[in-house]
């Protein structure tokens, strides 16, 4: 018995050492997932821009409104240098519409301990736009002191907050994220399997309509 746990005990303490040594080979090759980079992008765009769709898979999403006549975008944060070549930053504007998406150029191998904290900003000017769509897959989406007539709000586990923003026809949808608005939203569609729902509303006409995504 006392052998099986000796036998037991150096085995682990080999897998341990393994999997220090490896690490510490990957990092002074620039391979491991604590290898971290700084992501600072920067854009801007004419103020001729009606619509907005933005896609992305882990970005943290935010837009506000502020003065001034161009839309500006940046892009910040950190990630490890495994997505250095597998995530690239486009844009293009086509009939009005500006599309921004976060492209995964590669399949991202499973990495344990990769790290990713970057957040999307996306600054307007005070004007009335015809629709904004935001899709991400685990980023959270923001939105604050907003104007458009039709808004699109959908991450899988990410949050979705609105705060003081005005359109006529919303749909947001998540899985397990919550659901935070708080402003003018006149026509609501949310859909959500698991996460909390909190509406302050200013104004509310038109119709409301909460859908489980079970139901769906």
């Amino acid at each position: 018995m006392k052998l099986w746990k000796h036998s037991l005990l150096r085995i682990a303490l080999t897998c341990i050492v393994i999997g220090l040594v490896g690490n510490l080979i990957l990092y002074f090759l620039n391979a491991s997932p604590f290898n971290v980079e700084e992501i600072n992008e920067n854009k801007s765009f004419n103020n001729d821009i009606n619509n907005i769709q933005i896609n992305t898979a882990m970005d943290d999403i935010r837009i506000e409104r502020v003065s001034g006549n161009t839309i500006t975008l940046s892009r910040l944060g950190s990630q490890s240098v495994q997505y250095t070549d597998r995530l690239e930053l486009t844009t293009s504007v086509d009939n009005g519409t500006l599309y921004i998406s976060v492209e995964e150029l590669k399949k991202h191998r499973f990495t344990i301990s990769a790290r990713y904290n970057v957040a999307l900003t996306l600054s307007v000017p005070d004007k009335i736009f015809d629709s904004i769509t935001v899709t991400t897959i685990t980023g959270d989406i923001h939105l604050n002191n907003i104007r458009s007539n039709d808004i699109a709000l959908n991450s899988n586990t990410g949050h979705i907050h609105a705060s003081d923003t005005y359109s006529r026809i919303n749909n947001i949808r998540t899985i397990t994220g919550d659901i935070n608005l708080d402003g003018n939203l006149m026509s609501l569609k949310l859909y959500s399997t698991t996460g909390k729902i909190a509406i302050k509303l200013a104004e509310l006409a038109g119709t409301f309509k909460w859908i489980p995504l079970l139901e769906i």
